[in-house]
Order: C-alpha cells, then sequence, then structure tokens
C-alpha cells in the first residue's frame, strides 16, 4: 500500500534555497490527498492542447494562502469542441472532493469559444507545525 510521504528537506538544500527569490518559510505542514489534481492537469494535455493544431498552450497557477490552496488551469481548445468532457475522470475528482473536502472546497468547470477554466479552491488540513517539521522551504 502506498501511503505520502511526509515534505522534507535536507539541511543543505535549505541553505542553498533560504534567501532565494520566490521562496518562502511554511509555518505550518498542509495535507492535500495524493494525485488529486493531476486529472485535471491531464485533460489539459488530452482534451486540450493535443487536439489544438496551431500554437497549443496551457496556464497553470497554484497559490497558497494561508491554509487555502487555489489551483486555476486555463487550456486553449479546438475548433468544434463545445462540450465538456464528462468523463469518468473529473467525475471520480468531484466524488473524492466531496468526501475528503465536504463543504471546504469550490469547483468551477467552464469554458469559452477557445478555452476550458478550471478553478478549484480547497481548505487543507494542517498536519505539523513548524517546531515538529524544523521549517518547511517551498517556491512561491
Amino acid at each position: 500500500m502506498l501511503k505520502p510521504l511526509p515534505l522534507s528537506i535536507e539541511v543543505e538544500t535549505k541553505a542553498f534555497l533560504k534567501n532565494s527569490p520566490g521562496s518562502k518559510w511554511l509555518d505550518e505542514l498542509l495535507y492535500i490527498a495524493p494525485l488529486l489534481l493531476l486529472p485535471f492537469i491531464e485533460n489539459c494535455f488530452k482534451h486540450g492542447a493535443s487536439q489544438v493544431l496551431e500554437q497549443p498552450w496551457i496556464s497553470l497557477h497554484i497559490s497558497l494562502r494561508g491554509s487555502e490552496i487555489e489551483m486555476k488551469l486555463v487550456n486553449g481548445k479546438a475548433e468544434n469542441k463545445d462540450q465538456i468532457s464528462t468523463g469518468i475522470g473529473i467525475t471520480n475528482v468531484r466524488k473524492r472532493l466531496e468526501l475528503l473536502y465536504p463543504r471546504r472546497h469550490t469547483l468551477n468547470i467552464s469554458q469559452t469559444q477557445d478555452v476550458y477554466i478550471v478553478s478549484l479552491k480547497l481548505a487543507l488540513e494542517k498536519i505539523a507545525t513548524s517546531k515538529e517539521t524544523k521549517n518547511i522551504l517551498v517556491e512561491a
């Protein structure tokens, strides 16, 4: 059985990245369910970038504010592709979100003529503090 590994960064890595622009120290360790975001990213390639013949593109932005993570994923779509896929992948993610993050998530999937848009907000759970983890460095 696979178990998610706790985030750990070696002392040498901390020393090297400590003053790196775009990095920040977290005061707590937050938990997100393994592979929760992956189906959205896979769909960007499967139904978006791989279907666009000229200049395929994907925009992924993930931010962390306090204990809330927000993901916005936008990708171009092929002409005449007006239907949002109702495959099992997104259906399963919706079920996982309801089970793991009841009343603590917002998922919006929409489209315009040229793009698909996925917006996800999750209220994450704290699983450790910086005293327990000796500070955690992440790339901002």
